[in-house]
């Protein structure tokens, strides 16, 4: 018997890899143009640690010594005589010291030359996307080559992954670390089980090292941690809670010890996050942020937007919650077990925390929705329930963070605005979506608990 649905299924993936071929074929002439690209970002994490290190570790911390580490750098190009780095210092002329000082800690690792620790970063960044594409479609589907053939076309199509790589940020790895922790939970497909302690401690180390090193993802990586917290016994726990102290201790140890100051992770947190307009870059720079294009457009402050959208995540998110259980019987009703459910499910829970951290956050660069494919595909492939609805936001979502509105404004001069909502409000799509899927799921669930009751 041939089984249609997924005949469709397969063939909607088909028709997705062919609009990302031609898409990738749009982007060929970014591509051929990436070697032209100085990895801006990426030249202000190297240069950091290569500037202490260069010195005899004598500038001591970057945050309160900017123009030092900036000296520094122009004295460091002029020694390596780096075409691209002599290029990279003369384009950004102050660094812009957002990054946490493990970060810089860690890239400080790499190659002294600064072209071959650009490329090899860059190749890192191509495979680590791809390979978190397709470990996340292959767990969603059951095709290894349709899987590995969609991986590859969205990694060559994708814009949040060039623009990753051409300014040299962390999304990519990010991304691969976020899929890399779900499959962990998971354990081989079965959301409900305990998993052993093993799983536990490796992924409590990448949580913690995923959170110092950028904490743009705090919310899926909290997320992450209650649905480890669900998914391990009592005594797993404590030894989790542990181990995460000592993990934490020993990364905040590493950057005080390369920077000469125990006060370099004070100076980060109050330079970079002692007020939300710190990092509400605008617009016309590339920032795609949903609160800060309601800020610019309604003329009101950061703080407003981020709380009239946060107002709209907490009421949506109560509607499966209130819904459910007013069409339940008062002795089947259980108000909690919509988000006791959820949390079993590490693919949700990190979905749902990369969807709020681009709701809420100030600050979301085109290259941010990278991290957008863990909630897109996610809908996708939904097999939770048959509803057509939010597999089509997951596709459209896609779409849109994929820069789709952006070349059709270039081909048929659509305004502005429109593609900044598309960009700024794409994980609208995302959040109407897995909450419609929350509802219909947990609606399932109470028509399965009264049938065996019956």
């Amino acid at each position: 018997m041939i089984d249609f649905q997924r005949f469709r299924s397969q063939g909607l993936v088909l028709a997705i890899i062919i609009v990302m071929i031609l898409m990738a074929t749009a982007s060929f002439r970014f591509w051929s143009d990436l070697p032209n690209q100085l990895g801006v970002d990426f030249y202000q994490f190297w240069g950091i640690a290569k500037s202490q290190q260069s010195s005899g570790f004598r500038l001591g911390s970057p945050y309160r010594n900017p123009a030092g580490y900036q000296q520094q750098l122009l004295k460091l190009a002029a020694v390596e005589g780096d075409a691209e780095l002599v290029a990279a210092v003369g384009k950004r002329e102050q660094p812009d010291l957002t990054g946490s000082p493990l970060l810089y800690y860690l890239l400080g690792m790499l190659p002294q030359k600064y072209t071959v620790a650009l490329w090899s970063f860059r190749t890192a960044q191509f495979v680590a996307f791809a390979l978190a594409a397709f470990l996340l479609v292959r767990r969603l589907t059951s095709g290894p080559v349709s899987a590995l053939t969609f991986a590859v076309a969205l990694a060559a199509a994708f814009d949040p992954l060039l623009l990753d790589m051409a300014v040299g940020n962390l999304s990519s790895f990010q991304l691969l670390g976020l899929v890399l922790v779900a499959g962990l939970l998971e354990q081989g497909g079965a959301s409900n089980v305990r998993i052993g302690l093993a799983q536990a401690l490796l992924v409590t180390v990448v949580l913690v090292l995923l959170t110092l090193v950028k904490p743009s993802i705090a919310a899926a990586t909290a997320l992450a941690g209650l649905c480890l917290y669900r998914k391990t016994e009592r005594r797993v726990r404590t030894i989790i809670a542990v181990t995460a102290g000592a993990v934490c201790a020993l990364l905040y140890a590493l950057p005080c010890m390369l920077f000469n100051s125990a006060s370099v992770w004070a100076d980060w947190w109050s330079g970079t996050f002692s007020s939300v307009d710190r990092l509400a870059y605008a617009g016309g720079d590339g920032n795609y942020s949903g609160v800060g294009l309601l800020s610019s457009r309604l003329g009101i402050s950061i703080a407003a937007a981020m709380a009239l959208v946060g107002t709209f995540l907490l009421v949506s998110l109560l509607w499966p919650i209130v819904s459910v259980c007013a069409t339940t019987s008062k002795a089947g009703r259980d108000y909690l077990a919509v988000i006791r459910n959820g949390l079993v499910d590490p693919y949700l829970c990190i979905a749902f925390g990369v969807v709020v951290s681009f709701a809420l956050s100030p600050l979301v660069w085109s290259h941010y929705q990278v991290l957008g494919i863990i909630p897109a595909l996610w809908l996708c492939w939904n097999q939770g329930t048959r509803n057509r609805l939010p597999r089509i936001a997951g596709w459209l979502a896609l779409l849109l963070m994929a820069d789709l509105p952006r070349r059709i404004y270039l081909l048929a001069g659509v305004p502005w605005i429109l593609i900044e909502a598309c960009h700024g409000f794409s994980w609208l799509l995302l959040w109407v979506g897995m909450i419609t899927v929350c509802h219909l799921q947990e609606r399932e669930r109470i028509k399965c608990v009264a049938v065996r009751s019956e």
